[in-house]
């Protein structure tokens, strides 16, 4: 007959044999009982990137003159990103037990050269500003740049104060944490939109110069003479890009026009529409394919007085319409607002005219659509006002 002891030191027994007989390991429990992601929630994921970037095909083949394609664009590029860098540390984490210390120093280390990168820019803005001061004389427009860097520089002050205060006192630097960052909501979506802004212009810009088709007419955006009377260096330019549209469209064939327009201002001796009209005949173009538009003040004018002179003469194909290179996407948004058919070219302008031109776009475009760009920027101010009400 069995002892007592026996009895009970047997299941023992069978417990420690259990691993070989293939009953399950305990030892490596911690490891296998951590969640894995399900292969169904990558392809979801992946899934929600193919529909992002359906649909940014989807848009620029109905009509490329809008900032959606580029914000769907940016969407997909995102959201590709955001789940490839996920999956990545989600990899490392889960095949060593201790790479915690590694990621978050991965971390701060894209961090540090986010921070480095803004530095750089809002320096090169800084400069921008003062070389725009210089050459162009004090304006609002020419202050732009000038005072987009300063408005970094500050930023980027108020997240390195938050590391100095923290040595001295912890609250007020927790308080100024929660302030940057919330600030750093309505700033991040305004320099989210603009990125996608500059990225999308470029590549419109590409797209039109490479594959531009041949066009029935051209119509050149006027900008202010030199004297009163002359064109100056940067209608210059869009006049010799407008001359090379209309060349190429006759040679395949179009019976192409051009179009100038632009009123007469306060300080002009004649209409922008006349001088530009002079200088392309003067330069070989035949004065019978030259239209004036000469009643236009701004943009829109242009577009739609340059469309109901179209009309007047029986041109209903496909446009060009000439700017300047920073002015061109925003141009074409516009084109698809006055119902005009076609696309926009851009003209070389001076590349320290850039920045500051860039930037006045892109705050006409957001002026383009209050509404929109209003209600997004109240709800991301939220958070901001909801902290500084409850501090202070």
């Amino acid at each position: 007959m069995p002892r007592p002891d026996d009895r009970t030191r047997a299941p023992a027994r069978r417990s420690r044999r259990t691993p070989v007989g293939g009953g399950g390991l305990r030892a490596p429990a911690s490891r296998s009982a951590r969640p894995r992601p399900r292969k169904g929630d990558g392809a979801m994921t992946w899934l929600v990137v193919a529909v992002l970037v359906l649909a940014t095909a989807v848009s620029a083949r109905l009509d490329p003159r809008t900032l959606r394609t580029g914000v769907l664009a940016a969407a997909a590029i995102g959201a590709a990103a955001a789940i490839g860098i996920v999956y990545v540390l989600a990899s490392v984490a889960e095949s060593d037990v201790e790479a915690a210390p590694r990621i978050a120093l991965a971390l701060l280390a894209i961090g540090a050269l986010g921070y480095l990168s803004i530095l750089v820019l809002a320096l090169f803005l800084l400069a921008n500003g003062v070389v725009m001061l210089r050459r162009e004389g004090r304006s609002a427009a020419n202050l732009l740049s000038l005072a987009l860097g300063c408005l970094m520089i500050g930023y980027l002050a108020a997240v390195a104060s938050v590391f100095v205060v923290e040595r001295f006192d912890t609250d007020l630097a927790e308080s100024v944490f929660f302030t940057v960052a919330a600030a750093g909501l309505p700033l991040g979506y305004l320099s989210f939109v603009f990125v996608v802004y500059l990225a999308y212009s470029a590549c419109y810009l590409t797209a039109t110069k490479r594959f531009g088709k041949p066009v029935d007419a051209v119509v050149v955006l006027g900008a202010g003479l030199q004297g009163g009377r002359r064109v100056g260096p940067l209608l210059a330019s869009r006049l010799a890009r407008a001359a090379e549209v209309y060349e190429r469209s006759r040679r395949a064939g179009h019976s192409t026009r051009i179009v100038c327009s632009g009123g007469r201002g306060s300080d002009e001796q004649l209409s922008e529409a006349r001088a530009m009209a002079d200088h392309l005949v003067a330069g070989g173009i035949d004065p019978d394919d030259v239209l004036l538009e000469d009643r236009s003040t701004d943009t829109e004018e242009n577009l739609r007085y340059s469309a109901a002179a179209l009309r007047e003469h029986g041109i209903s194909g496909d446009v060009a319409v000439v700017t300047s290179n920073y002015h061109a996407f925003r141009g074409a948004m516009l084109m698809r607002a006055a119902g005009i058919p076609g696309y926009a070219v851009g003209a070389r302008t001076a590349r320290y005219y850039l920045p500051s031109a860039a930037i006045r776009e892109f705050v006409a475009i957001l002026r383009d659509h209050p509404w929109l760009n209003g209600l997004v920027l109240a709800v991301t101010m939220i958070p901001f006002v909801g902290w500084i009400v409850f501090y202070f």
